[in-house]
């Protein structure tokens, strides 16, 4: 449970590839739930690979992301590198129940996957409502549901 927790090394590399493809479906539904816009400040927590940014959030005015895992913030690095050079994209090593962003910055926060691995949830949703502008959107996406038993990802919406 560790690797996916804090994907490490080749295994956590090959593993966030691994779990990008396998969340295909849970990106479409993510990406449609988001429905980003040129002018969004889009922050994500727990990005892995970096794979749904560099596909379905590169165009928006700003991206942020935060990971647990420094090989992953290498990684989202690497794949988004167009992105970063030309300074729309940063992505930072750290905790969700501490984010290093002011008050009122982005317009869109997402987490897709990753808040059962959160430590501290409503330490860590209090971070993401303040970093969240007024009127921006919170999504998180989990497409199993340890309460019922469903994996979500196939039902259609």
């Amino acid at each position: 449970m560790s690797q996916f927790a804090n994907p490490t090394g080749f295994l956590g590399r090959m593993l966030a590839r691994g779990m990008a493809w396998d969340h295909k479906v849970c990106y479409k539904n993510t990406a449609k739930a988001l429905n980003l816009k040129r002018d969004d400040k889009y922050l994500e927590i727990g990005f892995g690979s970096g794979l749904f940014i560099k596909k379905y959030a590169s165009h928006v005015s700003r991206i942020a992301g935060l990971d647990y895992s420094k090989d992953m913030v290498k990684l989202a690095n690497d794949i988004n590198k167009n992105l970063v050079e030309s300074g729309k994209a940063e992505f930072k090593h750290g905790n969700v129940s501490s984010l290093p962003w002011n008050n009122n910055e982005f317009s869109i926060v997402a987490a897709i996957e990753t808040f059962f691995f959160w430590p501290e949830p409503e330490v860590s949703l209090k971070e993401i409502f303040r970093v969240l502008a007024p009127g921006g959107r919170l999504v998180i996406e989990m497409s199993y549901n340890m309460d019922d038993g469903i994996d979500h990802k196939h039902i259609k919406k």
